[in-house]
């Protein structure tokens, strides 16, 4: 497959809806843009730079179980995204090189996306085009390595703050809601591995953001969840739990060890499991 198709797509989730002038192509206008049109044309000039960069990214997942293979490989693409970014003078390759890093909650916080931003010199485009991607900046909160500075959650059921107890060797952190399609998809590996593991060395802690309780103990009996969730019942992204976690989209899966530093954040569904049980498999050795 080739990387063009695949890399357009996901720049147009972030800029296709610039109202930009695909009639003007003159880089040297008052306003010293290229055109969101040009910008995409001019990505087949980059394809060798963004295959390789595809592969180191592709490889974190060839160990599927291999927790130490994936930090190794992730640290390898991060690395050379920002070798990229911080030699190169064409500032086209280095906003089609960080733009999925930008467009990730897995690979980069808020302080590293704005890190590698930094090197590109937004003039060179359009206006448009540069507020579509500092609207993909100041998320997530936390990365792989931060500890978590939250101690404590609220409940409607409790007129004081619950400890935030997270003192398994893995504990996962999940927001979710009954009205979160998403979510279903980490029911299942989160179920998984609570089967698995004792609660000295898993732990669950659900964060709904339903506002209403009737609707999460439905939802909650219904899949069968084996977790504990917690909700302040206050309207979506005005929970009062999903922002201090800097939560502004569902589903959020983090894992943190005992000592809230971070393992994971908001990883594929289709990736906890695995990299969970690599992680615990790493700790009895």
């Amino acid at each position: 497959m080739k990387i063009e198709p695949l890399l357009l797509n996901i720049i147009m989730i972030l800029g296709f809806i610039c109202s930009c002038n695909s009639q003007n192509t003159d880089t040297k206008t008052a306003d010293n843009w290229v055109s969101y049109n040009k910008y995409i044309k001019e990505h087949h000039k980059f394809d060798s730079e963004l295959k390789v960069l595809q592969e180191l990214r592709s490889n974190m997942y060839k160990e599927s179980n291999d927790y130490d293979h994936y930090l190794k490989s992730r640290a390898l693409y991060l690395n050379q995204v920002e070798k990229i970014v911080k030699s190169s003078k064409n500032d086209s390759l280095k906003l089609a090189v960080i733009t999925p890093v930008i467009a990730s909650y897995s690979l980069a916080n808020y302080k590293q996306k704005r890190l590698l931003f930094s090197y590109i010199n937004t003039e060179a485009f359009s206006t448009e085009l540069i507020d579509n991607y500092k609207g993909y900046i100041g998320n997530p909160k936390y990365q792989i390595g931060d500890t978590l500075d939250v101690k404590t959650i609220l409940s409607h059921k409790s007129k004081h703050e619950i400890p935030l107890s997270l003192n398994s060797e893995v504990n996962i952190i999940f927001f979710w809601s009954s009205w979160c399609a998403n979510c279903d998809r980490y029911y299942t590996p989160i179920d998984n591995l609570m089967k698995k593991y004792s609660s000295s060395q898993l732990n669950v802690v659900g964060i709904s953001l339903d506002q209403k309780e009737s609707r999460m103990k439905k939802y909650e009996e219904k899949h069968g969840f084996k977790f504990k969730s917690y909700s302040d019942l206050n309207k979506k992204w005005k929970s009062k739990n999903a922002e201090r976690f800097g939560v502004d989209g569902i589903p959020v899966c983090l894992v943190v060890n005992n000592r809230k530093e971070f393992l994971l954040v908001n990883e594929q569904a289709n990736h906890i499991e695995n990299l969970v049980d690599g992680i615990l498999n790493k700790n009895a050795h």
